[in-house]
C-alpha cells in the first residue's frame, strides 16, 4: 500500500462522519463513550454543560434511542430530533413572565409523558376520567409542535398566578387542571408500574434569536421546573444546555444555580479525540483490511490507538524537535480560546485534509511516505476552510454585535495588548477592556499574561479567516 492509486482509493472511501448529529447515520458507531455518558446511564447527571459542538447533541440523540439505558427508564425526548426545532415556536408567541414560562413548562411535561403511548396505555386502563380531563384540554397529542402550540395558546388565555392553571378551549366551556396535582399523580402511577421518565431537554439555543430577555426567563424558568421535579421518583429532567448560555444565565443571577448540583461538563481530552478518530478509521472496513488490524483489539488498548493513528498520519505536521505531534497540533487546531476542542471542527478538518489530500494526487504530487494517508500539507491546508466555517457559522452567527470588532483585527498581529486593542478600535481604554473581555467570553481572545498588563491572544482556530500574523502587536 505505498503506490498512489492504491491510497487514493482508500482515501476516497474513507469517510470521518458528519459534523453534525443530527446528520450522522453511523452515530451508534462512531460514539465516543466518555465517563459523562456512563454518569447519565447512572443517573449521576442530570444537566450537561458544553461548548457549541462538543458532543451534546450525539448524547441526545442516543439517549433518544434508548441505548444503553435502563430497563425500567422510559425515554421522552422534549424535542424533535431531526428537522426544525419545536421549541421554536415559543419565539412567535411567548409568555410575557417567569411564572407563565413555570407553567408552560409543567403543562408541556405532563403533556409528554400522558401523550406516550406506553404510559397513555396505563392511563386509559386505570385512569380513564384523567384521561378524559386531559384529553379534554387538549394536553395529549403525538405531535410534539403541535402539543407546544396548544399549550402556549392555553397558557396565553388564562391567569397563572396560582397552582392551578385555568385552561379555556375555543367554543367549550371553561376547563381547569392543576398541573402540580397531575404532576403528583403521573409520579404516583409510574412509580406504581415500576416505571421512570426521562424527559430530554436539547436545542434551547436555536430558540430564542438573540432576544436575551426571552431566553433568560425561559430558561430561568425551566430550571426552577427541574428543580421542583426532585421530588418526584419518577420524572427525571435532562438538560443539554451550551456552556456560555449557563454562565450568562449565572451572571445574571438564578438562586437555582447553586442547588443543581447533578450537573457536568464534556471535555475532550487527548486520549477522547485519539479514540474519537481511530474509531472513525475503523469504521471503515477498507482501513481495516489495508492495514491488516483487529479493530476490537485496536478499540481496546490506548497505545494500539496511537500506533494505528501515526500509521494513518504524519508524526508530525512542523517538523522540529520542539514541535508538536499531529495529535497535539489538531488539538490546538481546533481549540478556541477557552481552550475547549469541539468535536464538529476537528471531524470538518478531517473530511477536508481527506479531500485535499485527494486532489493533491489527482494533480501529480507525490503520495504520502510509507503508511501514510495524510502528508503534513493537506492536513495544513484543511484548517482555512475550518476557520471559515468557524468564524461563519458560529461566532458571527451567535454574535452579530461583535462582528465589526472581530473584522477590524483582520490582517493585525495575533497576540494583542489593551493598548493596541485601543488604537485598532478607536476606543477608550474602558471600552476597550470590556470589549475584549466579551471576546475571551465567547472563546475567541485567550487571555496571558496578568490582570495589569494582559494580553490577547487569537487561538490557531481564527487566525487563517482574519489573516493574523504571528507575533504580539507591540512587538517590531
Amino acid at each position: 500500500m505505498t503506490n498512489s492509486s492504491s491510497k487514493a482509493s482508500l482515501l476516497e472511501g474513507l469517510s470521518f462522519g458528519q459534523r453534525v448529529a443530527e446528520q450522522e447515520p453511523k452515530l451508534e458507531e462512531y460514539f465516543v463513550e466518555t465517563l459523562i455518558w456512563r454518569k447519565i446511564l447512572r443517573g449521576e447527571v442530570d444537566i450537561v454543560y458544553g461548548m457549541k459542538g462538543s458532543g451534546k447533541s450525539a448524547i441526545f440523540h442516543l439517549l433518544s434511542t434508548g441505548r444503553a439505558v435502563p430497563q425500567n427508564v422510559k425515554i421522552i425526548p422534549a424535542e424533535d430530533t431531526r428537522g426544525d426545532p419545536v421549541f421554536s415556536a415559543i419565539k412567535q408567541d411567548p409568555p410575557t413572565s417567569e411564572i407563565q414560562f413555570v407553567y408552560l413548562w409543567k403543562l408541556y411535561i405532563l403533556s409528554l409523558i400522558a401523550s406516550d403511548p406506553q404510559i397513555l396505555e396505563i392511563l386509559k386502563r386505570d385512569h380513564s376520567e384523567l384521561v378524559e380531563q386531559l384529553s379534554s384540554v387538549g394536553v395529549i397529542g403525538d405531535d410534539k409542535a403541535r402539543i407546544l402550540s396548544r399549550v402556549l395558546k392555553y397558557v396565553d388565555s388564562v391567569s397563572v398566578s396560582t397552582v392551578e392553571i385555568k385552561l379555556k378551549d375555543p367554543g367549550e366551556s371553561k376547563k381547569s387542571i392543576d398541573v402540580d396535582e397531575v404532576l403528583k399523580l403521573l409520579n404516583s402511577i409510574l412509580k406504581q408500574n415500576g416505571k421512570i421518565v426521562w424527559i430530554l431537554f436539547d436545542r434551547l439555543d436555536a430558540v430564542f434569536d438573540y432576544n436575551t430577555e426571552l431566553e433568560q426567563n425561559a430558561l430561568r424558568a425551566l430550571f426552577r421546573v427541574y428543580q421542583d421535579s426532585a421530588k418526584y421518583d419518577s420524572i427525571r429532567l435532562k438538560i443539554f444546555l451550551r456552556k456560555d448560555i449557563w454562565k450568562s444565565l449565572t451572571e445574571k443571577g438564578m438562586r437555582e444555580g447553586s442547588h443543581i448540583t447533578l450537573s457536568d461538563s464534556i471535555e475532550w481530552s487527548e486520549p477522547n479525540i485519539v479514540n474519537l478518530i481511530v474509531r472513525r478509521l475503523l469504521s471503515n472496513p477498507e482501513i481495516v483490511s489495508a492495514f491488516n488490524v483487529d479493530s476490537q483489539s485496536v478499540l481496546n488498548n490506548y497505545e494500539l490507538q496511537k500506533d494505528f493513528f501515526y500509521r494513518v498520519f504524519p508524526k508530525q505536521i512542523d517538523a522540529g524537535s520542539r514541535k508538536s505531534e499531529t495529535i497535539r497540533w489538531l488539538m490546538a487546531r481546533v481549540s478556541d480560546g477557552t481552550q475547549k476542542i469541539a468535536p464538529r471542527e476537528l471531524i470538518h478538518l478531517l473530511n477536508e485534509a481527506k479531500d485535499g489530500q485527494i486532489n493533491a494526487m489527482e494533480l501529480g504530487e507525490a503520495a504520502p511516505p510509507g503508511e501514510n494517508l495524510f502528508t503534513p500539507t493537506a492536513i495544513k491546508n484543511a484548517l482555512p476552510p475550518v476557520s471559515q466555517a468557524r468564524m461563519e457559522q458560529t461566532i458571527f452567527a451567535e454574535y452579530p454585535d461583535l462582528k465589526k470588532f472581530i473584522l477590524m483585527l483582520e490582517g493585525e498581529k495575533a497576540t494583542q495588548s489593551i493598548e493596541s486593542l485601543m488604537k485598532i478600535w478607536d476606543m477608550s481604554i474602558e471600552d476597550a477592556v470590556d470589549m475584549a473581555s466579551r471576546l475571551v467570553d465567547i472563546g475567541f481572545f485567550e487571555t496571558r499574561g496578568d490582570k495589569r498588563n494582559p494580553e490577547f491572544r487569537v487561538p490557531f482556530l481564527y487566525r487563517p479567516y482574519l489573516k493574523l500574523i504571528q507575533g504580539k502587536a507591540d512587538e517590531e
